[in-house]
């Protein structure tokens, strides 16, 4: 599966909005006396979904994946209204409701998404791509890891991550810098290379920001060094952190904006991968090495995080499916 950059800044900010509206919605779906509020939520949430459904500058190969949305939302928001009708609904929640489409299944989906790249620099950039799925459709981690997209959406799973406030304001500034980078234009290879420059040297300074605003020894991202040393063991180290699962996270306050933001700065890195193709059928001194050093800083300083978040969920999800089974029938 791939992920384009090819929608607009304020498409992006639409689409987060909307799946900001549409977490909230089904988490007063799941509150056994809140249905009133799920379909205030839910009814806005479709309202912007046709929105965006109706706009020239939503993207052909996204309009796809919003039209699944909007379908789901729209069966679930009938469904409500028919359960809350005086004279058809029972005002009881059903205890396994319609399947949304981040829902699991009993069988994962057959596995379409494109194999690791050989060159290990190409591997962050794939691995964006491999975690952005699992946000927005749920999908393949690796060949034989299956993540479903509720993972990232499991009531309280976010609140209980580690540092998630220094994380989204880490986040807010990488992609106010990603946005600035795509700006540059590439007939102008000088700009380029110091546009690139630019963004690890201050890209570098907020991940040390980071570091401080999470004093803990339980946060295990990369110490603050220069990405020159970091370079040639980058595939090394995350074999060993995706093997790895997070069984300790202090709780922090719920803050949805997270997986938001995290979707939204994963789909802007792809970009990184489009300039490489650029660049290598237009070769230009310097930039090659700033984009494998753009690749590298994806890695150490923000996937080396939101893997460990992932399988801390992970891990919290399957917990939750142990003890859900072990929970008499109603």
């Amino acid at each position: 599966q791939t992920v384009t950059c090819s929608m607009s800044q304020e498409i992006q900010q639409r689409v987060i909005q909307t799946l900001l509206v549409a977490h909230q919605a089904v988490a007063a779906d799941k509150e056994p006396n809140n249905k009133s509020t799920a379909i205030v939520l839910y009814t806005d949430c479709v309202a912007k979904l046709k929105t965006l459904l109706s706009s020239p500058d939503l993207p052909p190969e996204h309009g796809k994946v919003v039209q699944k949305y909007f379908d789901a939302y729209q069966e679930r928001l009938n469904a409500l209204q028919q359960e809350t009708s005086p004279e058809t609904g029972t005002g009881k929640k059903p205890r396994f409701h319609t399947m949304l489409p981040w829902g699991d299944s009993d069988t994962p989906p057959e596995n379409t998404s494109n194999p690791m790249p050989e060159h290990e620099i190409q591997r962050p950039l794939w691995l964006c791509r491999q975690i952005y799925v699992t946000m927005t459709t749920g999908g393949f981690l690796t060949s034989e890891i299956y993540v479903p997209k509720i993972v990232w959406y499991q009531d309280g799973g976010i609140s209980q991550l580690h540092g998630v406030k220094a994380k989204i304001k880490y986040l807010e500034a990488l992609t106010d810098l990603m946005t600035k980078v795509e700006t540059t234009p590439l007939e102008n290879a000088v700009a380029v290379v110091q546009s690139l420059t630019q963004f690890l040297a201050q890209g570098e300074t907020l991940y040390n920001r980071l570091i401080r605003d999470i004093p803990s020894n339980k946060f295990s991202a990369a110490a603050p060094v220069k990405l020159e040393q970091r370079l040639g063991k980058l595939w090394e180290r995350g074999s060993r952190m995706v093997a790895q699962t997070v069984n300790t996270a202090e709780k922090q306050p719920s803050d949805d904006a997270y997986v938001a933001l995290l979707i939204a700065f994963l789909n802007q890195a792809q970009m990184v991968g489009q300039w490489m193709e650029h660049f290598d059928q237009h070769p230009a001194p310097g930039v090659q090495e700033k984009l494998n050093g753009v690749c590298a800083f994806l890695y150490y300083f923000v996937l080396s995080f939101v893997l460990q978040d992932m399988m801390f969920l992970v891990s919290l999800h399957l917990k939750r499916m142990r003890e859900e089974v072990l929970l008499p029938p109603v």
